[in-house]
This record gives structure tokens, sequence and C-alpha cells, in this order.
């Protein structure tokens, strides 16, 4: 009876393990070539830090909302929060998970993150997922907006002749150099009119351009000596 219970065990033991094996590497099932499957579940509030156990570098980490996007049973990883650089991610489906290392998703956005395909081959909705992250310094890139163009050095010539060093200096990088705009404003002239004044009569001779001086004078003339010879008649006829 003894050795007919221990043979019923061990047979029952043979079927179990390869039924357990056949489910568990269902349950292992990868489509995506950037990710390796890893038969187990690991999450974040295991102890222990959840990166240690599945060989990334930094911290576990949770991203946040504006990070990433779901879209049905994939997961979209868009920005890396301020300061850290992300070194991979973790897709689990509760059996099995997706080890993403970041060297196989290059650049931004990381899309089509998803959990390894369960027993039918698809892909089930995600169990839980988490980030590993290291911390790096965030440094703003600055411009020497002071910095004047070398022009200190003197200069020397083929011919032996040596620039002297010049007392200004070159504009500054970034400096802006004002600009006075010159508009020019037209000028408007308003012609004011002037009042019209009608000539007075003049009642004179017009000029003709002769000189009449001399005729009128010797007129005068002549009439004064008739004048004188009249008066002078008269008297001798008086004294007669």
């Amino acid at each position: 009876m003894r050795k007919t219970a221990r043979a019923f065990l061990a047979a029952a033991l043979l079927t179990a393990i390869p039924a357990a094996a056949a489910a568990t590497a269902a349950a292992a099932r990868s489509d995506d070539s950037r990710a390796s499957v890893v038969v187990g579940d690991v999450r974040l509030d295991q102890p222990g830090d959840a990166c240690d156990a599945v060989g990334l570098p930094g911290d576990e980490t949770a991203l946040p909302p504006d990070a990433h996007r779901a879209n049905g049973p994939y997961l979209d990883v868009v920005a890396f929060p301020p300061g850290l650089a992300v070194t991979g991610v973790v897709v689990a489906n509760g059996e099995a998970y997706h080890l993403y290392p970041a060297a196989t998703l290059h650049d931004l956005p990381w899309e089509g993150l998803r959990a390894p395909l369960d027993q039918d081959d698809r892909v089930p909705a995600v169990a839980h997922w988490f980030a590993c992250a290291i911390t790096v310094a965030t440094t703003s890139p600055t411009t020497d907006r002071t910095a004047a163009t070398s022009l200190d050095a003197p200069v020397t010539s083929p011919n032996g002749a040596v620039r002297p060093v010049p007392t200004t200096t070159a504009p500054r990088i970034g400096a802006t150099t004002a600009r006075t705009a010159t508009t020019a404003t037209p000028t408007t002239t308003t012609a004011t009119p002037t009042p019209t004044t009608a000539p007075a009569a003049n009642t004179a001779l017009a000029a003709t351009g002769t000189d009449l001086a001399e005729p009128v004078t010797t007129g005068l003339a002549l009439l004064a000596a008739g004048l004188a010879l009249l008066v002078t008649g008269r008297a001798r006829r008086a004294r007669r």
C-alpha cells in the first residue's frame, strides 16, 4: 500500500510540474523585441527597491500623469520629470513583466510599452508598472553678454609696422544699438492772399518817353516876350 501511494504521489507531481511549467511559459511570452520578459512579479510596494530587484540603475519612481499616457493595454512615456533621467520601465501583468531598458527605447516618446502576452497570445491589461530613474543636474545655458571682441592686442603688419591698440572697444555681444528714427515732417505752406488795391485814377497825361521840359520852357519864354512887347506898345501909345 505504501509503495502504491508513493507511486501515485510521484506520478501526480510529474504531471503537475510540466503543467505549471507550461503555464509559466505561456505567461512569459513576448511580442516586443525592445523588452526582456521575466517570469514573476515585481511592484513598487514590495520590500526593498524594485529597481535593484530587476537590475536597473536608479531608484523606483512613479511618473507623474503629465509624463505618460495610456492607450488601451499600451503605455506611452512622453516626458521625464525635471531633474530625472529614466533608465528603464517595468510593465507587469501579474505573472510576468516586461523589462524595458532605456537604451532599447532611444528618444522620447516611448510608445507602445506593454505587459507580456497572456495564454491566448493577446496583449493583456497592464496590472502595474513603474520606472527607474536617476537624479541629474539641471543647468541652464548661459550667454556671456559682457564679453567684448578682442581688439586689445597690437597687430604687426608684414612691413613691420605695428598697429596701435585701439582706444575704443568693439560692440559687446548682445548689446543693442539705439537707433534714432528721423521722420520727415511735411511742411504745409498756406498762401496768404494779398489784397489787391485798384490803382488811383491818373489824370496826368500818359508818359510817352519824350522830354517836354525844353519846348515848355521855350514856349513860356516866347509868351513872356510877347507880353513884354504888348505892354511896351500900349505904353508908347499912351504917351502920344
